[in-house]
């Protein structure tokens, strides 16, 4: 792999977690999965949300999980440690760094809420749920899915603060650590709603997971059709003048037999490759084979079909990346749906058909909605070389998904480029890999 894709962090302690645990984890960098397991209580989770709150400058969130020390090391040699330090009575979170001359950051751990901060009401009305009976709640975006109050007001809480989280001014230094170093974290709630920022409107709106990312791969496939456009554009409009160069070099001189016979698998090949891209929904079946036959090039001037060949096999490259991503994706969720497929779709990302028709999204199980859910994430929005943190995948996963999990992350890998940390109970999903995993025993060395 890329060594440009790798994960730049090496290793993760912690000290004084919850109060009690002192943890130093050292990430399995050549497998590009570290598999944290331990009994509940021990801080798996809060490890996870600390890494995710720091890289992703959420210091409000960073204090709210009890810890002492958080030291990550790179595998430049260099670290970053977080701690607590008091300055006239007041804490301040504090962020400095292992080389010297660098200005650290320090930063008040007790913001004020807005007075314009919203009530339990007022919130769950914004993302719109109704009462519907004592302490239950719904919104159609949940489909039939209803929700204690405890568990709105988790949902509306958590995202009430990260689009609340004050902005901080960073040192260069530690914005350019933190661009080179992106971290993901999917929790335990994969399919509750987030904040997204509206361009038309300029207000926060929140969209159900699900189809945030449906959007998401059909923006992807946009993107890499605009640049098949360009470059075909670009391709056609030169192709006489290039051609005509080729003539006058003699770089386009009768060609022999052999070379024809070249030409012939070129093209097929050519053939199959738009079978391909027509298959993952990238260019339209009806133009897949629209290509002369061996026997129809004898009454072609050969000359021009190498020309030809290249400009198309050119075009098509475009598509190399989104393709292998879509490839992985039918790859990992191929069979797992009863009686339904999952089909990308370029102009609304991700589709359900089922045996009567199409369906929503929202109306595949939990265990599917989950699946699409984490696999169209790390297929189409997360950037290479990114650290990619997991908490309790085996939720909602059938035991055979549970088995094939880890084997499902390596697809991921090799087309995506990322490496990942799983927080998880599951003696399926550990049984296959047990050298990536480690067991938190609080105040030992990983």
């Amino acid at each position: 792999m890329n060594e440009d894709r790798l994960c730049n962090i090496e290793a993760i302690e912690v000290r004084n977690l919850l109060g009690c645990f002192d943890y130093s984890i050292r990430l399995c960098a050549s497998e590009h999965l570290t598999i944290l397991i331990a009994p509940n209580g021990y801080g798996k989770t809060s490890l996870l949300r600390l890494v995710d709150a720091f890289f992703n400058s959420r210091y409000a969130e960073l204090a709210r999980v009890p810890f002492a020390e958080l030291t990550f090391r790179f595998r430049d040699a260099s670290s970053v440690t977080a701690d607590f330090v008091l300055e006239e009575d007041e804490r301040f979170i504090r962020v400095r760094s292992s080389q010297p001359n660098l200005p650290e950051l320090k930063r008040r751990t007790s913001i004020r809420r807005r007075s314009s901060e919203l009530n339990f009401l007022e919130a769950a009305r914004m993302h719109g749920f109704r009462q519907i009976g004592p302490r239950r709640w719904h919104s159609p975006q949940f489909g039939p899915e209803t929700l204690t109050t405890e568990e709105l007001a988790s949902l509306i809480d958590d995202d009430v603060r990260r689009i609340r989280e004050v902005r901080v001014e960073e040192p260069s230094w530690l914005t350019e650590l933190k661009q080179r170093t992106p971290v993901v974290f999917i929790d335990s709630e994969r399919l509750r709603m987030r904040p997204v920022r509206d361009r038309h409107d300029r207000h926060d709106r929140d969209e159900v997971a699900l189809a945030y990312y449906a959007k998401v791969v059909a923006e992807r496939i946009a993107d890499a059709s605009r640049l098949y456009s360009e470059e075909s554009q670009n391709l056609d409009r030169s192709f006489p003048k290039r051609l005509v160069n080729a003539m006058r070099s003699g770089r386009t001189a009768s060609l022999p037999e052999t070379d024809m016979a070249g030409i012939a698998r070129r093209l097929n090949e050519l053939a199959t490759r738009y079978d391909e891209l027509a298959t993952a929904g990238l260019v339209d079946a009806k133009s897949s084979r629209d290509f002369l036959t061996p026997n129809e090039l004898e009454e072609v001037d050969r000359r021009v079909m190498r020309l030809y060949l290249e400009d198309n096999e050119r075009k098509l490259a475009v598509f190399g990346d989104i393709s292998a991503r879509i490839e992985a994706l039918y790859s990992i969720v191929r069979g797992r749906f009863l009686n339904k497929e999952l089909l990308v779709d370029r102009r609304h990302g991700l589709v359900v058909r089922g045996t009567n028709g199409s369906l929503e999204l929202t109306q595949l199980s939990s265990g599917e909605q989950h699946q699409v859910r984490i696999w169209s994430q790390l297929l189409f929005d997360v950037r290479g070389g990114s650290l990619v943190l997991i908490d309790e995948p085996e939720i909602s996963l059938h035991v055979a998904w549970q088995k094939a999990f880890l084997q499902d992350l390596e697809k991921v890998n090799r087309v995506a480029g990322v490496d990942f940390m799983v927080a998880t109970h599951s003696p399926q999903i550990v049984s296959n890999r047990p050298s990536v995993a480690i067991e938190l025993n609080p105040g030992e060395e990983e």
